[in-house]
């Protein structure tokens, strides 16, 4: 994993799969997470697979509209699942999205409660 004395590698994970998520320019990524230029392009390279976006994370920024919401309601899981298939290619359904969601919600990320999201964890 990229290591940089000053650094908290688990900041330069977040801030790698951030920078590469639709519609997220990499200086909006360097100034949220306090980061230079090149030492996120440094991270991105050396974490390669690892550092790119997961595809819980890419329900994630799409539910929360790039982490302006923290909370809000889950109702267009089709078009969820039309974007995933967008950015994937992988013909996701409103199932695939449920299951992503359930998983954020194992992680502690989100709170899932009769239609709705509560984002609880860091993000981005």
């Amino acid at each position: 994993m990229a290591r940089y004395a000053d650094h908290d590698p688990d900041i330069l994970l977040r801030a790698a799969r951030y920078a590469q998520l639709p519609d997220i320019r990499r200086a909006v990524a360097c100034a949220h997470f306090g980061l230079s230029a090149g030492t996120l392009r440094r991270a991105i390279k050396e974490l390669g697979l690892r550092g790119r976006p997961r595809l819980v994370d890419y329900v994630l920024h799409a539910v929360t509209h790039g982490g302006t919401l923290r909370e809000g309601p889950l109702t267009d899981l089709d078009g969820l699942a039309n974007y995933l298939d967008y950015v994937n290619k992988d013909g996701s359904r409103a199932e695939d999205v449920w299951r992503h969601l359930r998983q954020l919600e194992r992680e502690g990320m989100v709170a899932i409660s009769e239609g709705r999201f509560r984002l609880l964890g860091e993000f981005p």
